[in-house]
């Protein structure tokens, strides 16, 4: 699958950090066969905005200079569509989430996400992105992602992987190599 990007931005200095993030993408794409990982070809490049999923994929610049953060958040932002399209499995996994974790912070400011969904959600997200950014970069790298935001739900992911992972796949969640 081939990407098609856009930017929004105006100055030459924001363009330019949007075709570095652009470049970084490319770069991984050329390097590794993210096509597990594909789920929409369209690509938006926006500073200053928080990177999210729909209804466009959109990243940010902040992470243009680090492109191992550009691959993590390309990833967790295209495994949104990846849970998007299996939603029926992702609310029973969210569920099962719920009464094991009644306690998950549910803020950002906490370290969870913005509300009780979003958070139980990206228990999910988070894992399958952990295990990607592993599989293509290696558990190392895996380990510097999440220091900043979802912190608590990391954490959680980190400390609870083989009960996440059995999780996943008795939701059917896996992403497919």
């Amino acid at each position: 699958m081939s990407l098609a990007f856009e930017f929004d931005a105006q100055s030459p200095e924001a363009l330019a950090r949007c075709a570095q993030v652009r470049a970084h993408v490319e770069a991984f794409c050329a390097c590794f066969d993210l096509t597990p990982y594909l789920f929409t070809r369209l690509i938006r490049i926006k500073p200053r905005v928080i990177p999210h999923s729909h209804p466009v994929l959109t990243l940010n610049t902040f992470d243009a200079d680090d492109p191992d953060a550009v691959l993590a958040t390309f990833l967790h932002e295209q495994i949104h569509w990846h849970c998007t399209a299996k939603s029926d499995a992702v609310f029973a996994a969210m569920e099962v989430l719920r009464e094991r974790y009644p306690a998950l912070p549910r803020t950002l400011e906490s370290g969870g996400a913005d509300g009780e969904e979003s958070s139980y959600l990206h228990l999910i997200v988070n894992f399958l992105e952990l295990e990607a950014v592993s599989r293509y970069l290696g558990p190392a790298k895996a380990a510097a992602v999440g220091h900043d935001h979802y912190a608590a739900i990391y954490a959680v992911v980190r400390r609870d992987a083989e009960a996440m992972g059995a999780l996943i796949r008795q939701f059917a969640l896996q992403i497919s190599e």
